[in-house]
């Protein structure tokens, strides 16, 4: 239902209910009289509509992400999707790691392990790294799956991507 439908419909109700003669059906104490145009007040002014900085909404915070693209030796690419998905994600969701989505590329004839992080903000991001390169389990993981298999990783490029306000994800709804 639109405002204005609402208030047609307000509208006639009370019309129907009142005497427009005077005002007010003959019945009607003077306390009533007063609840009910207090009600139709409350009313108009909930449907009254807002200045247009009220109705705007903010836009949210600004996030962050994090790509990171690990080049994986291909003798070793099983094992290392196993530590990753087995151990690496467990411990990275200790520290508030979100991991948006996860691939697998081929660049150059090289495997690449491709992945996607949010984050609220940069220096979250830094805190979250620094403790989970720290975490006791996850070198200990590091130290016998490197024993048992050799390198897991040849490179790391890693990017913060931090968006634009003219992003179709970011950009407030033109009104033109």
């Amino acid at each position: 239902m639109t405002r204005d439908d609402a208030l047609e419909r307000l509208h006639l109700a009370l019309r129907a209910r009142m005497d427009w003669r005077d005002g007010a059906p003959a019945d009607m104490t003077g306390e009533t009289r007063m609840r009910r145009s207090t009600i139709a007040a409350a009313f108009l002014l909930a449907l009254a509509p807002l200045p247009a900085a009220a109705t705007e909404a903010a836009p949210p915070p600004a996030r962050v992400q994090q790509l990171r693209i690990y080049e994986v030796p291909p003798a070793n690419e099983a094992v290392f999707h196993a530590r990753f998905r087995d151990h690496a994600m467990r411990i990275m969701a200790r520290y508030g790691f979100a991991i948006r989505s996860i691939w697998r590329s081929e660049n150059e004839g090289k495997v690449e392990f491709v992945y996607l992080l949010d984050w609220p903000d940069t220096q979250t991001m830094k805190t979250a790294w620094d403790a989970f390169l720290a975490d006791p389990e996850w070198i200990q993981i590091k130290k016998d799956t490197g024993a048992r298999h050799g390198r897991f990783v040849d490179a790391i490029a890693i990017r913060t991507l931090e968006p634009v306000a003219y992003s179709p994800d970011r950009a407030a709804p033109r009104t033109d």
